[in-house]
């Protein structure tokens, strides 16, 4: 099944999906340390590329978002600064990130940070007081990052991360 017919199907699925809390995960790619999925849950649906715990989350309108799991953590529910390094490029902050619990959510994503990430090596990241967070492998990234924009693109109208 290619990937028009599982965002097809799934889209279906969507119209006709009772209410459930359940995310429904089709995997599309997976090369060196990256997974891209396709995710539906409810009237939602998204595709994500993933490393571990650093994810990057697509919709239909070329938006992206850049998720942090960070296993054991709790951030409560705030907003607060969040930055990221490419390498020994220069640091990229994004002043309103939403801390939520062991996550930590960024929007916003421009075209010029996707660029840095298909061609480095690993990506920094950093908390409000500018604390190293983690460190993750960009090995990859280059294919995951256009599968990831594929699938995105195949989304149906309206959908949302």
């Amino acid at each position: 099944m290619n990937l028009k017919s599982i965002i097809a199907a799934a889209a279906l699925a969507l119209t006709a999906t009772t209410a459930t809390a359940e995310t429904q995960v089709h995997k599309l790619h997976s090369y060196k340390h990256w997974i891209v999925e396709f995710n539906q849950r409810n009237a939602s649906a998204w595709c994500s590329a993933s490393n571990g715990n650093f994810i990057l989350n697509a919709d239909n309108a070329g938006n992206y978002e850049i998720q942090i799991f960070v296993p054991g953590a709790d951030f409560g529910d705030h907003r607060a600064p969040f930055s990221v390094a490419i390498d020994n490029l220069a640091m990229w902050t994004q002043k309103t990130a939403q801390y939520y619990k062991q996550s930590i959510f960024t929007g916003g994503i421009k075209t010029e940070i996707l660029v840095e990430m298909a061609r480095g090596q690993r990506i920094h990241t950093f908390n409000s007081k500018g604390q190293h967070v983690s460190t993750y492998s960009l090995a990859g990234s280059t294919a995951a990052i256009k599968a990831l924009a594929d699938c995105g693109s195949k989304l149906p109208k309206g959908a949302v991360y």
